[in-house]
């Protein structure tokens, strides 16, 4: 699943060691404003090397790549959204170039 929005809130960075696994982990949250007709607010959680992107700052608007993950922890569901892939969207000026269009003055110049 693919969201494209502009992040409103950037959350500090967690990190700990896992339980099972001994290893180090890190993980960041961001709050993200999806654009169209019904604006959703989504948080979306960035693991391990995503946690630390430098782009990721309020105001910016990018694309995630997002997959849903949901566990169960006393009898209640709790889902997460991760993002596997993030770009940032790079907004382009409008450049428009005139061409110039010849007038009866000019057509009697061409070479041919």
């Amino acid at each position: 699943m693919e969201l494209t929005g502009k992040i409103l809130r950037v959350l500090d960075i967690k990190q700990g060691v896992g339980k099972t696994s001994g290893k180090e982990w890190k993980k960041r949250e961001i709050l993200v404003q999806t654009f169209g007709q019904y604006p959703q607010q989504v948080a979306i959680s960035l693991w391990g090397e995503k946690a630390e992107l430098d782009f990721v700052k309020e105001g910016a608007t990018i694309t995630c790549k997002v997959e849903l993950a949901s566990r169960e922890y006393n009898d209640n569901f709790y889902t997460e959204v991760r993002a596997w892939q993030i770009f940032l969207v790079v907004e382009q000026s409008s450049i428009s170039s005139r061409e110039e269009i010849p007038t009866n003055n000019d057509v009697e110049d061409l070479p041919f």
